[in-house]
């Protein structure tokens, strides 16, 4: 991955190996000090997550393994109607970051596949999946077309929950 400010997430990018300093596989003690422009959140001590926020708005969970040790997956959120944070998102080498449009994350990856939905009715929130080479997917969320969430994890779908 080229060089990153960690003062400035706008500047990381989102690929299958993980999100700015967040590597996937890599050791959670590393991440903690990379993440200088987020707090981390306290979690239960019994979830094997660590959640770290930026400006109160963009959130950035690296999902740990059972030991706690090891980044198995990241989530990145931050859309809400009281806060836009696509200017200081992470993003894809293709541009597509918290707040794109369905067109654009369309118009980026043209053989993208919709992995999901969540809900139902006339605004269900709808998955989308890019596979990479290792068994590794960037997965969209969107809601009212627009990418509130982005995923690095081992299947084409959000986790159903993590704990809060």
């Amino acid at each position: 991955m080229p060089a990153i400010d960690l003062e400035d997430p706008s500047s990381w990018l989102i690929g299958f190996d993980g999100i700015g300093p967040v590597a996937q596989g890599g050791p959670i003690a590393e991440v903690r000090p990379a993440m200088a422009a987020f707090v981390e959140d306290e979690l239960p001590e019994w979830c094997p997550a660590a959640r770290f926020k930026h400006d109160g708005a963009l959130t950035l969970v690296a999902h740990l393994s059972d030991d706690f040790s090891t980044v198995t997956g990241m989530s990145l959120s931050g859309w809400d109607s009281s806060m836009d944070v696509s200017n200081s998102s992470p993003h894809t080498a293709e541009g597509i970051r918290i707040g794109s449009s369905l067109a654009e994350l369309l118009a980026a990856y043209p053989d993208i596949a919709k992995s999901g939905e969540y809900g139902g009715g006339e605004d269900p929130t709808l998955f989308y999946a890019v596979p990479g080479d290792a068994r590794v997917w960037i997965v969209f969320s969107l809601y009212d077309d627009t990418v509130r969430g982005i995923f690095v994890r081992d299947t084409p779908t959000p986790p159903s929950e993590y704990c809060s």
